[in-house]
């Protein structure tokens, strides 16, 4: 649930509108649908319950868009999750301690906390942007919390797999495993905040 859930899912619908792959993947299915004239997803008849329908501020979802927001969502998850639950799945075989990736995963509660905050509190920015308020240490604030929420993760990590009866070098490299992934919960944010 943490890995899949809190911090794939959570990584997927907060950043889906900053990402330039999701309007690659609605422009190529777009095209695709017109050159086979397919035309029902291309309709904008969504209720607005479902997704905005505003047809006088042009703000309005096509089908197409909400199914490309879904398979973009559920696209991240399980490549974030997936990402994450392989690692430790790693760290866990090289402690040799059936089932210990479950048990590690809580390592990285502070991380998705600090990542599901960073995510909601982008539309706050993106609000206040537009009301002419500007927060110039806004990157640098950022980054700071997610250096943070990743210094945690890493932190608690050390100390679960310190718990395990292990050789050093096994917990060293169970370690490392379980950095490589932690880096599933910080790289999303780093495109999202400072190459997209």
């Amino acid at each position: 649930m943490l890995l899949f859930g809190l911090i794939g899912v959570a990584n997927g619908a907060l950043q889906w509108t900053a990402s330039p792959w999701l309007v690659k993947a609605k422009i190529a299915a777009a095209e695709w649908l017109l050159a086979h004239e397919i035309f029902a997803p291309l309709s904008d008849d969504i209720p607005w319950w479902v997704l905005t329908h505003y047809p006088e501020v042009n703000d309005v979802f096509t089908w197409l868009d909400g199914a490309i927001i879904l398979g973009y969502i559920g696209a991240t998850s399980i490549v974030v999750g997936g990402w994450m639950w392989l690692w430790l799945r790693v760290a866990a075989a090289l402690l040799r301690v059936r089932g210990d990736h479950l048990r590690l995963a809580h390592g990285l509660v502070p991380l998705a906390g600090i990542g599901v905050f960073l995510g909601l509190s982008a539309l706050s920015v993106t609000i206040l942007s537009g009301d002419g308020v500007h927060i110039p240490a806004l990157p640098w604030f950022r980054g700071a919390l997610l250096g943070i929420g990743a210094v945690a993760a890493l932190w608690l990590g050390r100390k679960l797999i310190a718990r395990v009866p292990a050789r050093p070098a096994r917990r060293f490299a169970a370690w490392l495993a379980y950095a490589v992934a932690t880096s599933a919960g910080v790289v999303p944010w780093v495109f999202m905040f400072y190459v997209w």
